[in-house]
């Protein structure tokens, strides 16, 4: 009984751990920007964005909205416009009826926002996944995606060590030796 129940603390904790960097990483990029650290949260999110297919399945569809989003904010701020607007069009793409606060974007946000929006077409081109705005031909299988590695790794880690320990369980029914406590004076 007791290898059943390690074994399976160990599952949930590797899923656990697998399943929560891409949040995350969104979350402390949107920290850093906060914090007026423009270019840490662009490494970031730059970082999300290059591993992406082990992300996909850990954010929601308007999360990946908002990490371009972010990333054009980020950009706007570093005066990178072009590559703002690239970043813009692409939150446009994912979410065609987004429009920024503005009360929460600054003025430099807006402008280049306002250049997006003229520039790009909103909605998602032919052939991309309408749920994630990813290309349907590059995104990985299921089986080459770090996440799914990962916790494969794990469940053998896990059984491979309850294996190995030869714990029969705790099926003899006998305590564990304790010795007694020392006498006093």
């Amino acid at each position: 009984m007791r290898r059943a129940q390690w074994f399976g603390v160990s599952l949930l904790a590797a899923i656990a751990l697998a399943a929560e960097p891409a949040s995350a990483e969104l979350t402390s990029a949107e920290a850093y920007f906060e914090l007026a650290e423009f270019e840490v949260a662009l490494s970031v999110l730059d970082d999300m964005l290059d591993t992406r297919d082990a992300a996909v399945e850990l954010l929601d569809p308007g999360e990946w909205h908002r990490v371009h989003a972010l990333r054009g904010r980020c950009l706007a701020l570093l005066h990178r416009t072009d590559e703002a607007v690239d970043a813009f069009c692409r939150a446009l793409q994912l979410d065609p009826a987004w429009v920024p606060d503005p009360m929460a974007f600054s003025s430099p946000e807006l402008t280049v926002f306002r250049r997006a929006d003229a520039q790009c077409e909103r909605g998602l081109p032919p052939g991309e996944d309408a749920a994630l705005g990813i290309d349907a031909m590059s995104a990985s299988p299921w089986y080459r995606k770090r996440t799914t590695i990962g916790v494969a790794a794990a469940i053998v880690a896990t059984a491979v060590v309850v294996w190995a320990t030869g714990d029969d369980g705790g099926t003899s029914g006998e305590a564990p030796y304790f010795p007694d406590p020392p006498e006093g004076p």
